[in-house]
C-alpha cells in the first residue's frame, strides 16, 4: 500500500494459551483499515471491534483460559515523546473494555467494565478464568476529547487502580 493507508500499526497480538493456534492480530490506522485479526481452526476472520458506544479499535486482548472469548480495551491513544530518558509515550483519552465471543463473533460489553466516568485498559485472566483484571482510573478530562488534540494539562494526576470482575460461564 501507499498513500496515507499505508500509515497502520499492527501490533498487540496475542494466543490462547501459547498456542498459535488460536491467535488475534490488531491492525490500527484509518477508520476502515482498523480491525482485529482472529485466526481459529486454520481460518483468519477481520473482526471490528467498534461499537455505537466506542468507536476506537481495540488493543491490548487477553484472552480467556477457554479460548471462546477474549477481554479487549477499545483505546483511542496518541503518542508522544518526553524530552529525557525514554522518550516514547502514550496517552489513553478514552478506553473501555469489551468482550468477543468467538463462536458468536459477537461483542458484548457491561459498566463493570465500561463505565463512562472511568478509563478501563490492560485485561487479564485469571488461570481458572474466574476473573477478568484490569486497570481503571477515573476520567479527569472531557468526554469526546479527540487524540489530535493537545495532552489535557492535568494528564499526569491519572492514578490507575487494579480491579477484579468476577466472571461467571453461560
Amino acid at each position: 500500500l501507499s498513500g496515507p493507508d499505508s500509515r497502520r500499526c499492527v501490533n498487540c497480538h496475542t494466543f490462547v494459551n501459547n498456542n498459535p493456534d488460536t491467535m488475534c492480530l490488531h491492525v490500527r490506522g484509518s477508520k476502515d483499515g482498523a480491525a482485529m485479526i482472529v485466526t481459529r481452526d486454520g481460518r483468519a476472520a477481520k473482526i471490528d471491534t467498534r461499537t455505537r458506544f466506542n468507536r476506537a479499535p481495540a488493543a491490548y486482548t487477553a484472552w480467556h483460559p477457554s479460548g471462546r472469548l477474549a477481554a479487549f480495551a477499545s483505546i483511542e491513544v496518541v503518542q508522544f515523546h518526553h524530552s529525557v530518558g525514554n522518550s516514547r509515550d502514550v496517552f489513553v483519552f478514552d478506553s473501555d473494555l469489551g468482550i468477543y465471543f468467538v463462536d458468536s463473533a459477537d461483542i458484548r460489553s457491561t459498566p463493570a467494565i465500561a463505565d463512562p466516568d472511568r478509563l478501563e485498559t490492560f485485561p487479564a485472566w485469571s488461570p481458572d478464568g474466574k476473573y477478568l483484571y484490569l486497570s481503571s482510573t477515573p476520567r479527569l478530562w472531557e468526554k469526546g476529547l479527540k487524540a489530535k488534540s493537545t495532552l489535557p494539562l492535568n494528564f499526569r494526576k491519572a492514578r490507575y487502580d487494579l480491579m477484579r470482575i468476577n466472571y461467571e460461564r453461560t
